[in-house]
């Protein structure tokens, strides 16, 4: 049997996490497999750096692609990300078993294109849960009304930790036993 399979992932820093499941997805199984990649622009390493995409056709890389590094104000540039990862989840033309994304935004549009039928499952990995994510007080509310959307529209919910379940409850009142599947 065949899978198609799109990861997307914030690839500023090596990425281990996504970048063992793209190995371990490509090494297992019948697979094309969409790779899509973008810079924390928070970060100094990834300011002069742009979005891409590898797409990996019965197992073996068919294309690959980057954006034009676009100078943006930082709420708009997350905000490019999802229109790179809708943008390059149509090119490929395929409909996907299964959507992992890693950081609360790129679930988003995961859950855009299951609404659209072209993802089956999306499955949100949560890699950390910090109390403070931005100085600016609505970019922090923000970024938590995005955190608690992506858990509960997503199929599964991966965290690295317990403990990220046990925050999400004490700071957004997120009952595991609701948000927990």
């Amino acid at each position: 049997m065949k899978y198609n399979f799109c990861i997307v992932t914030y690839e500023t820093l090596p990425n281990p996490i996504t970048q063992n499941l793209k190995t371990y997805l490509l090494e297992n199984y019948n697979t094309d497999l969409l790779y899509i990649y973008h810079q924390q622009q928070k970060q100094e390493e990834g300011c002069q750096k742009s979005s891409g995409y590898y797409f990996f056709k019965d197992n073996k890389l068919n294309q690959s692609g980057h954006a034009s590094y676009l100078k943006l104000f930082l709420p708009l540039s997350y905000i490019k990300d999802i229109f790179y990862t809708l943008f390059w989840c149509l090119k490929v033309r395929r409909k996907f078993d299964v959507y992992f994304a890693c950081g609360n935004l790129n679930p988003v549009a995961g859950i855009i294109l299951k609404n659209f039928g072209i993802v089956r499952k999306v499955v949100y990995q949560s890699i950390d849960y910090y109390p403070k994510r931005f100085e600016n007080i609505f970019f922090n509310w923000l970024y938590f009304q995005l955190d608690k959307f992506c858990v509960k529209f997503a199929d599964e919910t991966w965290n690295a930790s317990s403990v990220i379940v046990q925050a999400r409850d004490k700071k957004m009142g997120m009952d595991p036993k609701v948000f927990i599947r």
